[in-house]
C-alpha cells in the first residue's frame, strides 16, 4: 500500500505543526518585563522585575546549545524598558522604563566594546512601556507611559549616524503602552497595548518610512497586552502571550504572513498563560523565557518552539473576494469547521463540523463590509479577511 506524504507524517507521529519543550531554567531568580537584545556576537536578557518585586539588573547571555551563562557587570537596573536588536552590527541599544518612581529617559548602547553606555537622552519625558523598532540605522519610539500616569501617542526618531532624536508625527491610532512590536528590513510593526484610558486594543499596524502607518488584519480576540511579537528571516512574524482586560493570561502562539495579511495558529505553550516573558528566534526555532504567569507568580522557565513539517501556513484560497452572494473557500486539506465574524468581531455564520476541501457559502444575507473567516484546517486556524460588496 503507498502512503502520501502527510499520511506517513501522521503514520510516524511526527508532529505537523511543531511542538513545544521545555529547556534549561534560567540561572538568575525569575522575572518578567525585562528586554531582550541580539546582536552580532549574542542574544542577552537583561533587567525587569523579579520575584520579590525588585528591579534586577541581571544580565544572561544565551548559547546555541541551550545553555545559559550570567554576564557582570549586569544593565542599568529597570523595568518596562525597551530594547532594538542589531544582529549584523557590534552593539544594541536600550531605552527608559522605570526605577521605582524615576521614568528614565536615557538611550543605552550594549555591545562588545563596551557593555553598557548612555549615549544620549530623549529630550522629553522619560517614559517606561514603550514600544519600539529598528528600520535602517533609525531606532523608532512608541509611546509609552509619562510620569503624569497616562500613555501618550508621541512616536521619536533616533537617528544612529547624526546621534539625534527627531519627533515625528503623533500615532494615528492614539496612545499606546506595552504593545508588542517588531521588525523587518523595511518595515516595523505594532500590535496589542493599552491607551490612555486603560482600553485594551487588538489593532495590528505596520509602519513605513516611505508611507507611513497602515492598519493590517488583526487576530481575532480580545485586546492585550504585555505580549511578545518576533520576525523571523522568512519574514513570517510570530504572537505569543499576554494578558487582556478581564485579566486572563493567554499561553496561545499565532503566526503572520505578510504576503497574504492572514494569520495562523500554532500549538499553545503546555500550562498557565503568561505574559511579560522575553522571547526571541534562535536558529528557526523560538524560544520564550521567564515571565508572570496567570498565579502572579514569575517562572524561571525557559521553553523551545520548534516547527514541523507545516510551519508556513496552509494555502487556503477565498474565491471570489470581494463576494456578494457566494463565497468559495478552498483548501489542500479537509476543513473541520470555520467561523465568520464582521469587522465589530462578532460571529455571523459558522459551522463546527465538517469534513470538506471546498466550501460553498451563501452569504447573500451579510450586509456590506469587512469580514473575517477562521478555518481549522490542518489541525490549526487561520483566519482571512474578505469583503462583501452588493
Amino acid at each position: 500500500m503507498k502512503y502520501s506524504a502527510l499520511s506517513l507524517l501522521l503514520l510516524l507521529q511526527i508532529p505537523l505543526l511543531g511542538q513545544w519543550e521545555r529547556i534549561a531554567d534560567i540561572p538568575i531568580p525569575a522575572f518578567d518585563d525585562g528586554i531582550v537584545m541580539q546582536y552580532n556576537e549574542g542574544i542577552y536578557l537583561a533587567t525587569g522585575l523579579d520575584e520579590n518585586f525588585q528591579i534586577t539588573d541581571e544580565l544572561l547571555k544565551y548559547f546555541s546549545d541551550e545553555s545559559w551563562a550570567v554576564v557582570s557587570p549586569g544593565l542599568s537596573p529597570r523595568q518596562y524598558a525597551v530594547a532594538w536588536d542589531n544582529p549584523n552590527g557590534n552593539e544594541a541599544y536600550y531605552f527608559g522604563g522605570i526605577t521605582g518612581v524615576e521614568f528614565k529617559r536615557d538611550l543605552r548602547s550594549f555591545g562588545f566594546a563596551v557593555i553598557d553606555q548612555q549615549i544620549a537622552t530623549l529630550p522629553d519625558s522619560g517614559r517606561s512601556g514603550s514600544g519600539g523598532f529598528r528600520i535602517g540605522d533609525t531606532l523608532y519610539l512608541i509611546g509609552g507611559l509619562l510620569p503624569q500616569g497616562y500613555a501618550t501617542d508621541q512616536f521619536w526618531k533616533y537617528h544612529i549616524g547624526s546621534g539625534t532624536w527627531t519627533r515625528g508625527p503623533d500615532l494615528p491610532f492614539g496612545a499606546r503602552w506595552k504593545p508588542a512590536c517588531t521588525q523587518n528590513d523595511t518595515a516595523g510593526f505594532l500590535i496589542y497595548g493599552r491607551d490612555s484610558a486603560g482600553t485594551y486594543h487588538n489593532e495590528f499596524y505596520c509602519y513605513r518610512p516611505t508611507v507611513g502607518w497602515k492598519q493590517l488584519t488583526s487576530p481575532v480576540g480580545p485586546g492585550r497586552s504585555h505580549a511578545s511579537l518576533v520576525c523571523d528571516e522568512n519574514n513570517r512574524i510570530y504572537l505569543f502571550g499576554g494578558s487582556d482586560s478581564a485579566g486572563h493570561f493567554y499561553n496561545d502562539l499565532h503566526g503572520y504572513s505578510i504576503e497574504k495579511d492572514a494569520w495562523s495558529t500554532h500549538a499553545s505553550l503546555p500550562g498557565r498563560g503568561r505574559r511579560g516573558g522575553l522571547m526571541f528566534i534562535n536558529e528557526g526555532s523560538i524560544y520564550y523565557v521567564s515571565g508572570l504567569t496567570e498565579d502572579l507568580t514569575r517562572t524561571k522557565e525557559a521553553w523551545k518552539y520548534s516547527f514541523g513539517p507545516f510551519n508556513d501556513e496552509i494555502d487556503v484560497r477565498l474565491i471570489p473576494n470581494p463576494a456578494s452572494h457566494e463565497l468559495t473557500v478552498y483548501s489542500p486539506l479537509v476543513i473541520n469547521r470555520y467561523e465568520i465574524y464582521d469587522s465589530m468581531g462578532r460571529l455571523v455564520m459558522a459551522d463546527l463540523d465538517m469534513a470538506e476541501v471546498e466550501l460553498n457559502l451563501n452569504v447573500t444575507k451579510l450586509a456590506q463590509g469587512e469580514y473575517f473567516i477562521k478555518v481549522a484546517v490542518g489541525g490549526r486556524e487561520q483566519t482571512y479577511p474578505f469583503i462583501i460588496q452588493k
